[in-house]
């Protein structure tokens, strides 16, 4: 068991490492355990034991020996130090001195070595070399072109230029002459009085039409008029008279009637019931009888006008459609009429300029581009398809053939080459593979599966044991340890120490404050006394002293003058300094004596 406390964290691991090494853990390793660390306990005590009082004494020595050594040294270095600097300065400055000589010396070697050959070559041999191919190259690249453009291709531009604007010029006769010029004169002698002819036909056509159908208007505006003066003394006017001499006299008795009726019935009602109910039973059925004729008078006077009506109607129906007949059949004709004359005038002269001028005009025009063009195409054939088809067949061809069949044969050489530099180095590598394999693999992994993996478990299971014994015997030994320090600290504090401060306390502490009351204190105020005494004396001489020689000097040099007081505020702006307040009202200052020379 471990006798060290453990954090929590290390002591939960320490759980789960012991709940695990059953499951972990063979026959060996519980089989070495207790050995194991009953040695290791064994060896590891005195060492514990020996570090600790080594750590002790090293602990002593740092802070008695070595840290007022270190101190002095350090002093010591630091003086050494300086001194090194100085003698490191001195040698730098003579090393910079030497070595700014070193540089100058070794830059003047360097250029009479490196520089002036090369800045000779450069001015004397590649400059020159470089203006005159330069000089080569203006006049190759730059005046020969110059030459060649402007003596050459300037003068031949021009004249293909002169060429093509001729060509121009005589296409745009042509085109004048055959196309602009017959056209203008078909505009002008044939399409132009063509038109006009056409214009005073169509204008008197149109005179015609406006005086056809201003007669047109007139009848219909007669027969609407008549019209209407029919329909006025067909329905106005007996309307109108039905209305002044039937409704009206009918509707006046109806209302007489029943003004009386209300009167007959309103005196029945206040004679007797009974009459009055025999009065407007009578007088209900002369109502009907009276509604009733006026309701079939009404219906005949209906009937008879409506009847009127459909005859004037399909009379009028008649009428008209004699009359539409009549102008449909005169518009068609006129329409016939100007369908022909419009043919002879517009639709013959087109087809004749058609077919007579147009046609073969440009019948010519595009011979002649055909011509134009084949021409063209006999100048490119000659001029550029044959020269390049001659190369392409003669030339390129031929080189091509030859320069694909040399490669095809360096492919197949190279293909071959490398199928059989492949099938070499295949074989090489799989019979070197397997050689390798059953040399250095296969003894390999037997020796390592059979031999070094169980050895290896061994040891490190060993390992792991005496691992964990060092570290449980270390802390074992560390308690050990501390336990025989602190009973050796208290042994050396009963023999040593308590005596020692029981002789300090009780001794030495009476003892010395018997010496300092009996002894110290009156010999030191017998020393501050006399050494007063002293001062006052010394202090009583300097002034006599000082006096003395004020005397000497007032009787040989005179009396100082007394000094003039100067007012601090006269031509200084800063205000006035105030004098501090005593208890006599005065500052003080004018008590003082004048400074005494000397």
């Amino acid at each position: 068991m471990d006798l060290e406390k453990a954090p929590p964290a290390a002591s939960a691991r320490r759980q789960d490492e012991a709940a695990r090494a059953p499951e972990a853990e063979g026959c060996l390793a519980v089989a070495i355990r207790v050995p194991v660390r009953i040695v290791v306990f064994v060896l590891v005590v005195p060492v514990r034991m020996a570090w600790d009082a080594l750590v002790a004494v090293a602990r002593f020595l740092k802070d008695a020996v070595f840290r007022p050594l270190g101190r002095a040294v350090g002093g010591l270095l630091t003086s050494v130090g300086r001194s090194v600097g100085w003698l490191a300065d001195r040698l730098v400055t003579f090393l910079v001195w030497l070595m700014t000589g070193l540089d100058t010396v070794l830059t003047w070697l360097g250029k009479l070595v490196f520089v002036w050959p090369w800045v000779g070559l450069w001015r004397y041999v590649i400059a020159p070399v470089g203006r005159a191919l330069g000089r080569l190259g203006h006049v190759l690249l730059i005046v020969f072109p110059v030459w060649l453009y402007t003596r050459v291709l300037t003068p031949l531009g021009h004249g293909i230029v002169w060429a093509l604007r001729g060509f121009g010029a005589g296409c745009a006769w042509l085109w004048r002459t055959l196309a602009v010029a017959p056209a203008g004169a078909l505009w002008r002698w044939v399409l132009v009085p063509v038109g006009r002819g056409v214009a005073w036909v169509g204008s008197g056509l149109w005179a015609g039409v406006v005086w056809l159908g201003r007669g047109v208007w007139a009848g219909v505006s007669w027969l609407v008029v008549g019209v209407g003066v029919l329909l006025r003394w067909v329905f106005v006017v007996p309307a109108v008279a039905l209305w002044h001499e039937v409704l009206v006299p009918v509707g006046r008795g109806v209302v007489w009637l029943a003004r009386g009726v209300a009167t007959g019935v309103v005196w029945v009602a206040l004679s007797l019931w009974a009459g009055g109910k025999w009065v407007c039973g009578g007088a209900w059925a002369g109502v009907v009888w009276v509604c009733r004729g006026v309701w079939a008078g009404g219906a005949w006077a209906c009937r008879g006008a409506w009847a009127g009506i459909a005859w004037l109607g399909r009379g009028l129906w008649v009428g008209i459609a004699w009359f539409g007949r009549g102008i449909w059949a005169g518009v068609t004709w006129l329409v016939m009429a100007v369908g022909v004359l419009l043919r002879w005038v517009f639709v013959v002269p087109a087809v004749a300029l058609w077919r007579g001028v147009l046609v073969p005009l440009g019948h010519g025009i595009v011979w002649a581009l055909r011509g134009f063009g084949a021409g063209c195409a006999w100048l490119w054939r000659t001029l550029a398809v044959a020269p390049a088809g001659a190369l392409w067949r003669w030339v390129l061809v031929p080189v091509g053939r030859g320069v694909a069949w040399a490669g095809r044969g360096l492919w197949a050489g190279v293909v071959w080459l490398g199928r059989g530099v492949w099938a070499g180095v295949s074989w090489l590598v799989v019979g070197v593979g397997v050689l390798l394999r059953w040399v250095f693999v296969v003894p390999a992994v037997a020796l390592w599966r059979w031999v070094l993996v169980p050895v290896g478990r061994g040891i490190v299971a060993v390992a792991r044991e005496i691992g964990a014994a060092l570290g449980h015997a270390w802390r074992v030994a560390g308690y050990v340890s501390l336990a025989v320090g602190r009973f050796l600290g208290r042994l050396f504090r009963w023999i040593f120490v308590e005596p020692v401060r029981w002789f300090y306390k009780d001794v030495l502490t009476p003892v010395g404050h018997f010496v300092r009351d009996a002894a110290w204190r009156p010999a030191a105020e017998a020393a501050r006394s006399v050494g007063r005494s002293v001062r006052q004396a010394v202090a009583s001489a300097r002034e006599s002293a000082r006096q003395t020689r004020a005397d000497i000097r007032r009787m040989l040099f005179g009396a100082p003058r007394t000094p003039v007081p100067v007012s601090l505020t006269k031509g200084v702006r800063e205000p006035a300094v105030l004098s501090a307040r005593t208890l006599g009202g005065e500052s003080g200052r004018d008590d003082l004596p004048p400074p005494a020379r000397g």
